[in-house]
Parts: C-alpha cells; structure tokens; sequence
C-alpha cells in the first residue's frame, strides 16, 4: 500500500510538472506569434498612410528594393522570425525580407491564403507547416488580411517561423530519451516536435490529445508533452 502511494504522487507530481512546462511554453508561443501579428499590424498601418486602396496599387507601391530593405529591418530584432512577406490578391509574392530581387512564387492554394480571401470575417489565421520554397525546411506560417477601404481582399502579410525553431528551445527542456515536446495548431495539426519526427509534422492528431495535457497559446496553437 506504501509503494502504491508513492507511485500515485510521484505519477501526480509528474503530471504536474509536465503541465507546468506546458503552460510556459504555450504562453513563449504566444509571445512569438503576437511578435509577428504586430509588425503585420503595423505594416498594414504604413500601406494604409500611404493610400493603398486597391490591390493594383498593392502590388505596384510595394515592389521596390526599398520595401525589401525596410522589411528585413522590421523583423531584425526578432531571431525567431525567418521572414516576411506581402502577397498580393491573387497569390502572387510582391516583396519579401527574404530575398532580392523578389523571386516569383505564388501562394495560391496554400490554406491560408484560401482561408482568408473567402472569409470577410477572418482577418488571421496560422497557417499549416509546409516546406520552404528556397530553403526546404518546414515553416509556419502567421498570415494577416489586408483589405481595401470597403473591406475588400486586397491580400496578405505573411509572417514566417521555422518549425526548427521550436523544436531546438523544447530540446533544451528534455530530461530523457522518452519525453516529447510538440507544438499543434488548435485542429491538432502538428506544427513542431522534440524529438523531430519528420512524417508527423503537418498531421491532425486531434484525437490523440489526452484530456489535461495541452495548453492553449492564444494564438490558435496548443504545446503538448508527453
């Protein structure tokens, strides 16, 4: 009966700890989305001063190398943040921090962008982890609505985080071989894990969570450890 006892509270202080850990990381998540949300936020700010009012003015006013510089110094304090972007209404990237001169990609078709140009009522969404079309590792992607005076789709600003990036934080918080740390969208997509399983990210597992074990981000992302 002694050792039954001890075996319960250890198992309970186990949990304990384990969500604790949850907790924490889930509110670091939200810090980094919320990093994110708010240079989209401040972008749409600018483009808004400068009367940017259809998504033809969209696309031609953001083009230039300058708006490539002042977006690289935008994310330049924020190591987690791979890149930016401004998409325009049709899918097309217009500029990014990433690279110039600008390559030619689209993003059409990329749940996000889908999401967001059909919903007039949805103004952010994190998108699913897909890999990057330059670099090839798995990115999360932030993406934040840019509409026209009447509320029209004019396109996105989509801010980018390395599934990696996760990953390496929760590796420095594993005491053994058999603990996991995973970050999920709230569908239970996976968007990050500790120890990397690389066929697991960008799966639903919404019907593995165990009841207690998550913790919301506010972000539309749960942390997970087992």
């Amino acid at each position: 009966l002694i050792l039954s006892n001890l075996r319960h509270h250890a198992n309970e202080q186990s949990k304990q700890q384990l969500l604790a850990t949850a907790t924490v990381l889930a509110r670091q998540t939200a810090r980094d989305f919320q990093s994110i949300d708010l240079i989209e936020a401040n972008l749409i700010e600018y483009m808004e001063t400068l009367a940017i009012v259809s998504d033809e003015l969209y696309a031609r006013a953001m083009v230039g190398r300058g708006i490539h510089l002042m977006l690289k110094d935008k994310i330049s304090g924020f190591p987690h943040i791979g890149a930016v972007m401004l998409i325009s209404a049709d899918g097309g990237l217009i500029n990014s921090s990433q690279a110039w001169p600008t390559p030619s990609l689209n993003f059409a078709g990329q749940d996000y962008f889908e999401a967001l140009k059909a919903n007039p009522r949805l103004s952010s969404m994190l998108g699913e982890p897909t890999r990057d079309r330059q670099t090839g590792v798995w990115t999360i992607y932030f993406a934040r609505k840019f509409r026209g005076s009447n509320g029209e789709f004019l396109g996105l600003i989509v801010g980018t985080v390395a599934s990696q990036y996760f990953e390496d934080s929760y590796g420095t918080l594993a005491r053994g071989i058999d603990e996991s740390t995973a970050l999920f969208r709230d569908d239970g997509v996976m968007l990050a894990r500790y120890p990397h399983i690389d066929s697991f990210i960008g799966k639903s597992f919404v019907r593995n969570f165990p009841d207690g074990m998550t913790q919301r981000s506010g972000t539309g992302a749960t942390a997970q450890r087992d």
